[in-house]
């Protein structure tokens, strides 16, 4: 064995893997300068990154960056398998993958393309279509929290025999029903309590919740809706109860510690999310 040219494959190595963190780190020294450029820069009125055009370009050089960060990384430190959790835009997992040779597992969480749709706004749509086909055309294993999603995940390019439904998971020595009820200030003590548990954002049906109560008021007018999150649509749940005369029946607790949680759980006689 000569152990000479051992040293010398090996000095090689670490001497490309050294000028590709030095590639990454001056490309991700470029993309927060041009992050903080589009932040501050002022066209009509306000900042040009809150133009999806803008936001695309920057999301574009992330992307490859995480794909340069990783194919830097397996030089060093070889590894077997990516798992990524799917983002709109993002398609440096299974880009790696295909480069590196090594299979790569995709959490799918929501029809992200859909829900920029239809709650914020989506321009570039094609691209964004694209880049989806790509991801769940080339995963391995595409791995979905709901039923709900095969439909979607199959309909965009997935192979039906490399989508697995596997579901949020929830620690059952914590989540039990042995949990004794919170006492929550504002809910009296025997009252028939409706509750909401997570991000206070508009795909999330409060705009349907709220309605929906305000009717089943009309026939148990004690109820009482437990609201625990925070999120930007807080301000309306405060205004459509104020509205509504519904006040004094709707508790937020804003964000609460994940410890507290199987105690509110608990207080809920109908749990929504």
């Amino acid at each position: 064995m000569n152990f000479s040219q051992l040293g010398l494959d090996e000095a090689q190595l670490r001497a490309g893997v050294l000028q590709a963190g030095i590639v990454v780190g001056a490309g991700e020294r470029v993309l927060e300068i041009t992050a903080d450029y589009a932040r501050n820069r002022v066209q009509f009125g306000k900042p040009i990154g809150s133009y999806q055009a803008v936001q695309y370009l920057v999301t574009d050089i992330a992307v490859d960056l995480h794909l340069a960060r990783l194919l830097a990384l397996h030089q060093d430190w070889p590894f077997d398998l990516i798992y990524e959790r799917y983002s709109l835009w993002s398609t440096a997992g299974v880009r790696a993958a295909r480069r590196l040779k090594v299979p790569v597992v995709v959490e799918v969480n929501a029809p992200l393309v859909s829900e920029q749709a239809a709650f914020r706004a989506l321009i570039l749509t094609e691209d964004a279509r694209a880049i989806e086909a790509e991801v769940f055309r080339t995963a391995d294993a595409l791995a979905v929290v709901s039923d709900e999603l095969v439909p979607y995940v199959l309909a965009r390019g997935a192979e039906p025999d490399r989508v697995e439904v596997i579901r949020n998971a929830v620690d059952t020595a914590r989540f039990t029903p042995q949990v004794r009820p919170a006492q929550v200030p504002g809910i009296p003590e025997g009252a028939f309590v409706v509750g909401f548990s997570g991000s206070l954002k508009a795909w999330h049906g409060l705009d349907m919740l709220l309605p929906a109560f305000r009717s089943l008021r009309d026939r148990l007018p004690r109820a009482q809706l437990l609201v625990v999150g925070e999120g930007p649509l807080k301000a309306w749940v405060e205004g459509y109860a104020a509205g509504a005369g519904l006040t004094e029946a709707v508790t937020l607790t804003g964000w609460v510690g994940h410890a507290d949680l199987p105690a509110l759980l608990a207080r809920m006689d109908v749990a929504t999310a």
